[in-house]
Parts: C-alpha cells; sequence; structure tokens
C-alpha cells in the first residue's frame, strides 16, 4: 500500500522538479537556493539528474545558465540525449516565467527523495534479514547505521533572517541587564576558565588539546563532575580510554 502512495505522489514529485529545472533557466539566483539543499541525485528523474549536474558544472565554472550553453554544456559531456533533447529543455520554460515558491518545491523534491532511499534501505534490510547470511546483531547495527546517515544527510535549516533571532536574542539581552553577573552559561568549577568562557553557553563547542599525560581528561572529569554534582545538570561522557567502571571509581575518588 505504501508503495502504490508513493507511485501515485510521484507526477507532483516530477512536475516539481521541472519547475525548479526551469526556474534556474529564468534566473540563475534560484540555483543557490535550490542546491542548499538538493543534490542531483535527489531527482527522481535520470534526465533530472544529468540536467542539474550539468547545471552545477556550468554555476562552477561561472557560466551563465540559459537554453543555449546548458545544451552546449550537455553536448560536451555527450549527455544532451540522456537529458531529454533540446526539446525537452525547451519545455521546462513552459508555464513557469515567474516562480517565487521555490521552498515548496524544494520541500515536495526532497521529501520524495528521502521516502525513496528509506523504501530502499528497508527493502535492502529485509532481504539482509531472509538471507540470514550475517548475525542479527550485524544486520540491526547496519540498518541503524544506514538510517542514522539518512538522517545526517537532510539540510535542518538553511539562511535565517535577523527577524526570526530577534525575539530570542532580546530575551538575552535582558536577561544579561537583570541578572549582571560574569558567568552567562553554565559555571565550570574553575574561576580562570569562567572568566575566559563566561561559563558554557548554549551551542558552542568546547575542545580542550594539549600533550599526553597533561590532565586533559581529569579536567574535562572535573568539569563534568562539578556541573552534575554542584548544579544538578545531566552531564553524558564518552571516553575511548576508560571503561565506564573505572569512570565511576575515579568520580568516586575525587569525593572522598
Amino acid at each position: 500500500m505504501s508503495r502504490q502512495v508513493l507511485e501515485r505522489s510521484l507526477p507532483s514529485s516530477v512536475d516539481a522538479e521541472r519547475s525548479l529545472l526551469g526556474s534556474i533557466l529564468v534566473n540563475n539566483e534560484n540555483y543557490y537556493r535550490i542546491v542548499e539543499f538538493l543534490r542531483p541525485e535527489d531527482f527522481y528523474l535520470d534526465s533530472h539528474r544529468v540536467i542539474f549536474r550539468n547545471m552545477t558544472g556550468l554555476m562552477e565554472n561561472s557560466r551563465a545558465i540559459d537554453l543555449i550553453t546548458l545544451q552546449d554544456e550537455l553536448l560536451r559531456n555527450a549527455s544532451l540525449e540522456s537529458a531529454g533533447g533540446i526539446g525537452y529543455l525547451s519545455g521546462l520554460l513552459e508555464g513557469i516565467p515567474y516562480l517565487t515558491n521555490i521552498e515548496h518545491y524544494i520541500d515536495i523534491v526532497r521529501d520524495k527523495s528521502l521516502l525513496r532511499q528509506m523504501i530502499n534501505s528497508a527493502s535492502k534490510v529485509i532481504s539482509e534479514c531472509f538471507d540470514q547470511a550475517e548475525p542479527a546483531d550485524a544486520i540491526l547495527d547496519q540498518a541503524e547505521q544506514t538510517l542514522f546517515n539518512l538522517s545526517e544527510h537532510r539540510t535542518k535549516s538553511g539562511f535565517v533572517s535577523v527577524a526570526e533571532m530577534e525575539e530570542d536574542t532580546q530575551k538575552l539581552l535582558t536577561k544579561l541587564y537583570e541578572d549582571k553577573e560574569m558567568i552567562t552559561g553554565v559555571s565550570t568549577g574553575f574561576t580562570d576558565l569562567d572568566r575566559m568562557t563566561s561559563g558554557f553557553q548554549p551551542g558552542d563547542l568546547v575542545i580542550l588539546a594539549a600533550r599526553p599525560s597533561m590532565g586533559k581528561t581529569a579536567l574535562a572529569l572535573n568539569v563534568a563532575q562539578h556541573v552534575a554534582l554542584k548544579k544538578g545538570l545531566p552531564v553524558g561522557i564518552f571516553s575511548l580510554e576508560m571503561s565506564k567502571q573505572q569512570l565511576l571509581m575515579r568520580f568516586l575518588c575525587a569525593e572522598s
């Protein structure tokens, strides 16, 4: 049933792909809005993949995209026939002299692409389960990794306008004005480090680097212990050097 639903939705996906490719021919600036979210592999039709891939080649070489330059690029790459021919390229301009709702079409193409990838991944897992060539745990690990990769490849967001950030920024400025404290984030328990960072801030990535045996692990664990015990905040620890038992023993020794 799910396959039938997906197949019925393909015409709208194909139309959206045609509209996006045509919008690039109308206005090359639309390419930058589209390439931020889509790759050639996200297009359903092979001809659309070929066209978008050649459009990318033109843009990377700082060349304008129109029917003449696109046809020339396709001929040079021996891809004009696989793109549908010059008649199909001309047809991309039909009915879309002005296209402003590009984001909606991008969402359609990206959504259908993700569904196809999930179907392919699920079919592969089903086949591996029936074959039983590998242990169940190995098949499960591969399935988890495949779905994780699909999730990672999604683009979460593009450009964000200042207007969208205004409310959160105003709240932060108000909080800073009312609190009037040096530490605006989560205290690490080390005065010098807090003075440099004003505490750990949301969204920050703090990398602690030094030569071996300089106390990096000890410092990181002390910070984690302070945040968990003194501040009552949740802390996650990942270690490639110590087991969970060794980490617990180290915390107990520090507390004693």
